[in-house]
């Protein structure tokens, strides 16, 4: 059998973070005091408070669940579920173009995603990045922060 090149394609994106007082878009309040707790101990909490739970989101059809939140250095890393359901899909084996399943309206096909909340380094905001993973368990050992803020 010949062997064949497979193609994932991965991204990251990166978004910078602020806040606000409610009702008050131009008062900007410090990452370390919002409502008398700090960035990183919400979005702890709220992965911790999360984990292993699938959700959907607000717009319907997409799905999220947290795994294995954990302090860093500055940050907080989560590693989470993300998908889509709603929709009636047949999986075809690459190689052999051969109908392994059907995925049912009710089934939702999820990709591991990495998030990293950081806040050293920011100023008055944060910034939190996610990439998608590979799902080579091997080559997920080997992956890590970024190291420069942007």
């Amino acid at each position: 059998m010949a062997e064949s090149a497979h193609y994932a394609p991965r991204s990251m994106v990166a978004y910078k973070i602020s806040f606000n007082r409610r009702g008050r878009p131009d008062e900007a309040v410090p990452i370390d005091e919002i409502d008398g707790a700090d960035v990183g101990d919400l979005f702890f909490g709220f992965c911790q408070n999360n984990a292993g739970r699938l959700q959907e989101a607000a717009a319907g059809g997409k799905y999220l669940n947290m795994l294995e939140p954990r302090r860093i250095d500055g940050g907080v890393m989560a590693t989470l579920l993300s998908g889509l359901g709603g929709e009636e899909r047949q999986v075809y084996d690459t190689e052999s173009a051969e109908k392994r399943f059907d995925i049912a309206e009710s089934d939702a096909s999820m990709v591991t995603v990495r998030c990293l909340l950081s806040w050293k380094r920011t100023g008055r905001g944060s910034r939190f990045f996610a990439w998608s993973m590979p799902r080579d368990p091997r080559a997920t050992r080997s992956c890590s922060a970024p190291s420069a803020p942007i």
